[in-house]
């Protein structure tokens, strides 16, 4: 009797352990992934209009914001996958502070569709086991 209270315990906390493997990281970057589109979103707006230090400002706090996630984002996300966001947001920053509209919003597009790419990996939805 006492084994199968045992059994049944660790199957709870195994079960309990998996649903937050699954769980916290998701929800942690569905936050992220929010934020940093709405920073990206904010910068292409302030280059299209010609604010380029405003535009500059808001890529390098987007670039330094992702970059300080950067280490939590690896443990459970391919690290190409996001190196490659890193580097287009990088690119991003550089442009906008040469003043260089055109390529910072291409830059931008890119490191949105990284970061899209990203939340796609991790979501846990039916289409993605499949």
């Amino acid at each position: 009797m006492t084994f199968l209270r045992f059994r049944t315990v660790c199957t709870v906390l195994f079960c309990a352990g998996l649903l937050a493997l699954f769980w916290i990281p998701q929800r942690m970057l569905m936050q992220s992934a929010d934020e940093w589109n709405r920073a990206a979103e904010e910068a292409a707006d302030l280059m299209r209009a010609g604010e380029y230090e405003r535009g500059e400002r808001v890529c390098k706090a987007l670039y330094e914001s992702f970059r300080d996630r950067m280490d939590a984002l690896e443990r459970f996300l391919n690290h190409d996958a996001v190196d490659a966001v890193l580097t287009s947001l990088r690119e991003a920053s550089a442009l906008a502070e040469a003043g260089d509209a055109a390529g910072t919003l291409s830059a931008l597009a890119s490191a949105q569709g990284g970061i899209d790419h990203l939340v796609c990996i991790e979501r846990f939805t039916w289409n993605a086991l499949l």
